[in-house]
């Protein structure tokens, strides 16, 4: 059975494997969602956000 797809809202704190800490700043329906890193540092990660943990 696959993982259930997750999903983030905006201002989750989430975990990115490779980039670190940071907070769900906008959602793109189901298929992306931008990540604020600090420091003025934005990341959009695409679903199925493998990388992606939310704390």
């Amino acid at each position: 059975m696959p993982d259930p797809i997750k999903t983030f809202e905006e201002g989750d704190r989430v975990s990115h494997d490779k980039e670190g800490m940071g907070r769900i700043t906008a959602v793109e329906g189901t298929h992306a969602v931008v990540v604020d890193l600090g420091g003025g540092k934005l990341l959009r990660v695409l679903s199925p956000f493998d990388k992606l943990h939310q704390l």
